[in-house]
């Protein structure tokens, strides 16, 4: 791209050049003194990014300001200013084409003002096209439209002024992740079966297995009891009673139903009264939360806590004889 009398042809000189030829046919007189500025023509205004940095996106949007006009008034000037959007700043370095002879140009920004001086240019000719293209801004912090008001001036004198709009768009997407209470819970085996012998030694069934996983916040807790009269018992209201205290190995000659437990996973620990190595009967109440029906528990979001149960069984000597059932049931509950 060539230069002549320090004017760039480029497209926004090319066409003001040809506006300042249309007005070659006539003359423009501006007499008597403290007139209000006259209107600039061909203004406009092109930014090479335009995404604004919107505050906290943590982003640095940075771009060339160029803003291109055809003068109205013939003067030498000493400033030009041009307002931006809030939140411009930067180290700005200025090329300007069209005034020529300048021995200094620099810009700075305050607020939402950009002032270019100049000092030691050329008087510069009315209908003259002038390009101001500034590097180094970092663009606003809000998406905005708008425009960006030039003001040309000679000393203290503002001469000619015009307006040119801009857009600067949002540079973030605001994303919403809606995330629902949760809670797994697993049982290994739906039935369970002793085979102990009436005044024999104590008999322990098949580990089973109880999983939860829940993000509840402040954790859970998982009872359980053996439903009815919290006895195991058979067709003709003979029954099995519940290990009313934690013991290593059930009682000889007495009948009783208990269990062991033991927990793994982050988080999880068993309930006050149960034990690794110790059998106890569940507890009196499924809803209850606090003595032996409390087996497994945590106090926060869990990722997997694995409850292990052993049930054992020993009978008394004079047992009756019979089918025996009951049905232990789990009661989980979360606290989110």
């Amino acid at each position: 791209m060539k230069f002549k009398n320090g004017l760039r042809k480029g497209p926004f000189l090319a066409a003001a050049a040809v506006a300042a030829a249309s007005l070659a046919g006539g003359v423009i007189a501006l007499t008597g003194g403290g007139a209000s500025a006259a209107t600039l023509t061909h203004v406009s205004l092109s930014v090479s990014n335009n995404a604004a940095n919107v505050a906290g996106s943590g982003t640095t949007n940075t771009a060339i300001y160029t803003w291109a006009f055809t003068t109205k008034t013939a003067a030498t000037f000493n400033k030009i200013t041009f307002s931006v959007p809030a939140g411009t700043s930067g180290t700005l370095t200025p090329t300007v084409y069209g005034i020529t002879g300048c021995t200094t140009k620099t810009a700075a920004v305050a607020t939402t003002l950009v002032t270019l001086t100049l000092a030691g240019c050329a008087a510069t000719a009315a209908t003259s096209p002038v390009e101001v293209s500034i590097s180094g801004f970092k663009n606003g912090t809000a998406a905005t439209t708008g425009t960006s008001t030039i003001t040309t001036y000679a000393a203290t004198v503002a001469k000619d002024t015009g307006r040119a709009s801009y857009t600067f768009a949002n540079n973030t997407t605001a994303v919403t992740v809606t995330v629902p209470d949760s809670l797994t819970f697993t049982n290994s085996a739906t039935a369970v079966t002793l085979l102990p012998i009436p005044g024999g030694a104590q008999v322990t069934a098949t580990a089973l297995t109880l999983k939860v996983k829940t993000n509840a916040k402040t954790g859970y807790k998982l009872t359980g009891c053996v439903v009815g009269t919290n006895k195991i018992k058979n067709g003709t209201g003979n029954t099995i009673p519940q290990q009313a205290t934690a013991v290593t190995t059930l009682a000889t000659g007495v009948s009783a139903f208990g269990a062991k437990a033991a927990v793994s996973g982050t988080g999880g620990t068993l309930g006050a009264t149960w034990s690794t190595t110790k059998y106890l009967g569940y507890g009196t109440a499924c809803a209850a939360t606090t003595g032996h029906s409390t087996i497994m528990k945590s106090t926060g979001p869990v990722a997997t806590n694995t409850l292990t149960l052993t049930n054992a069984a020993r009978l008394a000597a004079t047992q009756a004889a019979g089918t025996y059932s009951g049905t232990i049931s789990y009661q989980l509950t979360p606290s989110y």
